[in-house]
């Protein structure tokens, strides 16, 4: 699998960084996540089941980490101009 970066770039002049480019990041998860939601379904999974729940849960936590984390930026870079003047 090729590893996935995220790019975190300078916002303005502030001082503060923001997450970029999370396209990418989003579609791998979103393709690991349906890969182990096919293979849980296979018989040959009962042996490993819990670390594949295990796994499926980070990735599930992965994901909405990023994705509230894009809401509260959006939401800074929206009211950041109001509150720096």
């Amino acid at each position: 699998m090729k590893e996935q970066k995220l790019t975190i770039v300078p916002h303005k002049k502030s001082g503060s960084f923001i997450l970029q480019s999370l396209d990418e990041v989003q579609q791998v998860l979103d393709d690991q996540l349906n890969l182990m939601m096919m293979l849980k379904a296979s018989p040959f999974m009962k042996t490993v089941q819990k670390q594949a729940t295990a796994l499926e849960t980070k990735i599930i936590l992965i994901q909405d980490t990023l994705e509230n984390w894009i809401k509260c930026q959006r939401s800074w870079m929206y009211l950041e101009p109001i509150f720096g003047s």
